[in-house]
């Protein structure tokens, strides 16, 4: 039995998509990460999506400052299939704070989305990144249940109430709609970590992709 769960674990562990992710150190000290769209082209991910079921995208990242700190960071992307509009419902949180919400109408859309978007990916750092830094990225493709997909929406939405998997909404405020002014640094960096966490912990990832890849600078 152990062994069948263990084979069952290992394939659903997929080998990084061959276009190689990036992760870069923009001007104003901020890191951000653009991941290829190529996941979205695997068969368990497009039946997913087009369930009408809510597909959520847990993107974890580590790195070591100067002093050998751990660094952690990360985005969550939550992607919905409104069947009778025929749209595919996008939210999107990263490191800077910000909910953005957006409707795409096919998986081309979406995809040219995902390869635009600056995922601000590590908050403000406790030290500075050495020149040889690398991070560690790791995606889960997640799939949620109908009662999941509601709590989901509710928390990310700053309508309150219970978090996803348990996760609660500290009321604090720094989850916010597009446009409004986010938070940044330890504080939401924990809160969206344990939020991943929680979520990956509860729910087996339909896949899971993962990286190494070296910080470039400007």
């Amino acid at each position: 039995m152990n062994l069948v769960l263990l084979l069952i674990s290992l394939w659903s562990v997929r080998p990084a998509p061959t276009v190689e992710a990036r992760v870069n150190l923009v001007a104003d000290a901020r890191v951000v990460a653009h991941l290829p769209d190529s996941l979205f082209e695997e068969d368990e991910v497009r039946e997913n999506l087009m369930s009408g079921l809510t597909t959520s995208l847990l993107i974890l990242v580590e790195t070591r400052d100067d002093a050998g700190r751990l660094q952690r960071g990360g985005a969550r992307v939550d992607i919905r299939y409104e069947l009778w509009d025929e749209q595919l419902l996008v939210t999107a949180l990263d490191m800077s704070g910000q909910v953005q919400k957006h409707m795409f109408d096919d998986l081309d859309e979406l995809k040219a989305w995902w390869r635009a978007w600056p995922m601000y990916v590590l908050p403000e750092m406790s030290g500075v990144l050495p020149s040889h830094a690398r991070a560690r990225i790791r995606l889960e493709v997640v799939p949620f249940s109908v009662n999941e997909q509601s709590s989901a929406q509710l928390w990310l939405s700053g309508a309150g109430g219970r978090a996803p998997d348990g996760v609660q909404n500290d009321g604090t405020g720094s989850v916010r709609r597009e446009g409004e002014a986010g938070q940044t640094g330890p504080g939401l960096s924990a809160r969206l970590i344990n939020l991943m966490v929680a979520t990956s912990v509860k729910r087996k990832p339909l896949l899971t992709f993962t990286w190494r890849v070296p910080i470039t600078r400007p």
